[in-house]
């Protein structure tokens, strides 16, 4: 069984926010990224960041039989009481922005995942809100619109099925199959 295309999504994201470049991590919150949507973090892990899908539906077809997914990815930092909040949160945002910009393909393997990013986009960012619209301190958000589609990766074809219906079917090199001859006739005006 593959591993969930919303999953495999999150975890590259979370990968792009924790990995350094030349010794340097791409956020403040250096490699305290959880791939899951997280409450709390103990006060001990912050500044931290969580990566989390927030909703998926169907956006028509890329091809026949095809369906485009569009993915509404969310990256939430989570501040600790040592840094000026505000700045924290916009630097985290920003960095994140340009993470994704600079990654429209998110290091995800085509041929190994089945996935294909077709628009990756920023969504939008703000203050982080609790279910009565309350600010939640020291927390915001970015938004990323993903949109993709999703094939079976070839190592993960079963070939069994199509064996059994279409293998008969076959004919072994240098055998013949009869024919048969089909006739149409359509009504001309």
């Amino acid at each position: 069984m593959t591993d969930s295309p919303r999953k495999l999504i999150r975890h590259a994201v979370a990968a792009l926010l924790e990995t350094p470049a030349e010794g340097v991590y791409p956020t403040p919150a250096e490699n305290r990224v959880v791939k899951n949507l997280v409450l709390d973090i103990p006060r001990d892990l912050l500044p931290a960041l969580a990566v989390y899908t927030l909703e998926e539906r169907p956006e028509g077809e890329s091809e026949p039989d095809l369906p485009l997914r569009v993915l509404i990815l969310i990256i939430e930092a989570h501040a600790g009481g040592k840094q000026d909040v505000d700045d924290f949160l916009d630097d985290v945002a920003w960095a994140a922005e340009q993470i994704i910009a600079d990654n429209p393909g998110l290091g995800l393997s085509q041929e190994a995942t089945g996935i294909e990013i077709k628009d990756l986009a920023w969504d939008g960012a703000g203050l982080a809100r609790d279910a009565s619209g309350a600010i939640i301190a020291g927390r915001a958000f970015a938004s990323f619109r993903v949109e993709y589609v999703w094939r079976k990766p070839a190592a993960d074809w079963d070939l069994e099925d199509f064996e059994r219906v279409h293998g008969a079917a076959r004919p072994e090199p240098g055998e013949s199959q009869p024919q048969e001859q089909f006739r149409a006739e359509m009504e001309t005006e």
